[in-house]
């Protein structure tokens, strides 16, 4: 998968667009619409160039607890967007063994009512609030979450899914650095290495569980209250028929 929908900021390690995915049907998820990224502490000019000025970002959807955003609420506010704290619960000491582990995870991350989760979805899918970026700490186990729900919603294939949440397996040793650099974060030590690794099969467990469990993305969605005229308006918007020649 190419690397040209990394965004270069300086002030992230892991910020990428969605947009340029193929879809199963044969189109592509438009660009500069949806972006997904690891915990930004700070902006600098460059940053501000590309987010605000560039890709004219409206909104931010923040994934990380109550704890984590009083330690570090990141720039936002400043910068004039529109934040959502979804304040998804995860347990800091919650620690996975195997690929199984993190599927658990990610699967609790949606066990109703999942208020959380659902109202992260629901402000994802808003068009109002494109462009919007999704972020918790590292981009990877919540964001990658709320990424693939969002992707099948869209029409992504799993494999297709399953290569973008890889992305983030080759950023991690920087995106940890710059965590431990910025944020005050701390590998702890003892830590399986999956709980810093992001392979496509881990998402595809969580897919997996998602249809076994609700019946798929979209299923979910309705299950918590989205109505199909929320998703049709977010697919309108979000798939288009060419990928501007900067696709997969």
């Amino acid at each position: 998968m190419s690397d040209s929908r990394f965004l270069g900021l300086v002030g992230a390690g892991n910020a990428r667009d969605l947009g340029g995915l193929p879809t199963a049907d044969g189109r592509w998820i438009a660009r500069g619409r949806l972006l997904r990224s690891d915990l930004l502490v700070s902006l600098c000019a460059e940053d501000e160039r590309v987010l605000l000025g560039q890709l004219g970002l409206r909104s931010v959807i923040d994934l990380r607890t109550t704890d984590e955003v009083s330690a570090h609420p990141g720039p936002w506010q400043q910068a004039g967007i529109d934040v959502l704290r979804a304040r998804l619960p995860l347990d800091p000491a919650f620690v996975a063994r195997d690929a199984a582990g993190m599927v658990g995870l990610y699967l609790s991350f949606l066990e109703p009512p999942a208020p959380a989760m659902l109202a992260a979805l629901k402000a994802l899918i808003d068009v109002e609030r494109h462009p919007v970026l999704i972020h918790c700490a590292a981009g990877k186990d919540r964001t990658g979450v709320l990424c693939a729900l969002a992707l099948e919603l869209l029409g992504v294939s799993r494999v297709v899914i399953g290569a973008d949440f890889a992305l983030t397996h080759a950023r991690m040793a920087r995106v940890i650095k710059r965590l431990e650099a910025e944020a005050g974060r701390r590998r702890r030590a003892g830590l399986p290495d999956v709980m810093y690794s992001a392979h496509a099969s881990t998402i595809d467990g969580f897919l997996v569980g998602l249809h076994e469990r609700y019946g798929g993305a979209a299923a979910w969605a309705r299950s918590g209250g989205i109505t199909e005229a929320e998703l049709g308006r977010f697919r309108a918007a979000c798939v288009v028929d060419r990928a501007d020649g900067n696709g997969w």
